[in-house]
């Protein structure tokens, strides 16, 4: 699984609520006893204190255009991601999990009319080769319900949020042939088993 002259990069994708952490941790924790120097990182941790949380400022029926300071500390933090701090990290582990990756920030760019942003992005995290994306999908209800409080949008904006990691993870080929899609209404553990089970066969298809 792993080459050993640099790290590997695993992404888990997804909207929230969809169980994106607890794959990610399970991940990290699994490969750990198998002795890799694996590490956990959350791509976006400042994402909360750029988005305007939907109990702060009341649900909309349809997300507003991003203001334009967010917009740009988007890209600086982006910036800082993608060329500084995950290249920092791949030369100092085995495997590298990220909890949230490219196509999470850019289809919420999009969902909030920033596309030029969105392309910018998406053009910046090209070069980064995932050996595995893993995009974790659950019912829009069992979305909703484990968002709580923290839904920024009505659960119709979730759905059409969905409709737009389908459309990037088209998008970019080279991800697309390992990108894999997994159930998150299974068992945590189950869960896990089944993306080390992809991730070692190296089949690297799009699964549904």
């Amino acid at each position: 699984m792993l080459r050993h002259k640099k790290g590997e990069l695993i992404a888990v994708i997804g909207l929230d609520g969809s169980g994106k952490t607890t794959l990610a941790r399970g991940l990290v924790r699994r490969l750990r006893a198998e002795g890799r120097r694996a590490v956990r990182v959350h791509v976006w941790p400042t994402v909360p204190r750029l988005r305007s949380a939907g109990r702060a400022t009341g649900l909309r029926t349809e997300p507003s255009r991003l203001p334009l300071w967010r917009t740009m500390g988007f890209g600086v933090l982006a910036l800082l991601v993608l060329r500084v701090w995950l290249p920092w990290l791949l030369r100092r582990h085995d495997v590298v999990v990220c909890d949230r990756f490219v196509h999470d920030l850019v289809t919420y760019l999009r969902l909030r009319g920033r596309e030029g942003a969105a392309a910018w992005l998406l053009r910046a995290g090209r070069p980064l080769e995932p050996e595995a994306i893993f995009r974790l999908r659950v019912p829009l209800d069992t979305l909703v319900k484990r968002a709580g409080e923290g839904l920024e949008h009505p659960p119709s904006v979730y759905a059409r949020w969905a409709e737009l990691y389908e459309g990037l993870i088209a998008e970019v080929p080279g991800w697309a042939r390992r990108t894999h899609t997994l159930d998150g209404m299974q068992p945590p553990e189950a869960l896990c088993d089944e993306a080390l089970r992809r991730l070692r066969g190296g089949r690297g298809n799009r699964v549904r």
